[in-house]
C-alpha cells in the first residue's frame, strides 16, 4: 500500500524520543547557566514599561512589572544562547507582556479609558439610543 518508500513515523518517533529528551535536558541545563546582560536594551525596556504604564488606565502597572519585563528579556536571550540581550529579545518580551495583559482589556495600540469615564460614556450612548423627544420615544438601532 505504501510502497518501498514507506516510513514508519511512529517507530521513528519512539526511537528518537529518548535521545531528544536528553538533548533538551542538556540544552536547558546550559541555558540556565547563562546570565545575559541587558545593558544595551535597558532603554527599550524602560520605554516599553512607560508606554504600558501610560496606557494602562485603571490597571495597576507597578515596578514589579518592569522587573518581569527584564526577566522575560533575559529569558529570551538565554533561550537564544546569548550573553547579551538584543532588540529581538525585547520584542519577544513585548509580545509576551501584551498577550499577558490582553485578558485584562489592555491593548498596546489603544489608550485605555478609565472605568469611571467608560461608565459615563456608556450611559451617554444609552441615552442617545433611547432618545425621548416630546411624548414619543425614539429608539436608535445599532
Amino acid at each position: 500500500m505504501y510502497g518501498t518508500g514507506h516510513v514508519d513515523a511512529l517507530k521513528i518517533l519512539r526511537s528518537s524520543e529518548e535521545k531528544d529528551d536528553e538533548i533538551v535536558k542538556k540544552y536547558f541545563a546550559y541555558c540556565s547557566k547563562l546570565n545575559p546582560t541587558i545593558s544595551k536594551v535597558e532603554e527599550e525596556i524602560a520605554d516599553f514599561f512607560q508606554d504600558v504604564r501610560s496606557k494602562s488606565g485603571d490597571m495597576s502597572i507597578a515596578p514589579r512589572h518592569l522587573m518581569a519585563m527584564k526577566r522575560l528579556t533575559q529569558a529570551s536571550a538565554k533561550l537564544h544562547l546569548r550573553e547579551e540581550a538584543t532588540l529581538e529579545d525585547v520584542m519577544e518580551m513585548e509580545k509576551v507582556m501584551t498577550e499577558y495583559l490582553r485578558p485584562f482589556g489592555f491593548s498596546i495600540n489603544n489608550i485605555l479609558v478609565p472605568s469611571s469615564l467608560k461608565d459615563k460614556l456608556w450611559r451617554l450612548i444609552d441615552m442617545f439610543k433611547e432618545k425621548k423627544i416630546g411624548d414619543e420615544l425614539f429608539i436608535m438601532e445599532d
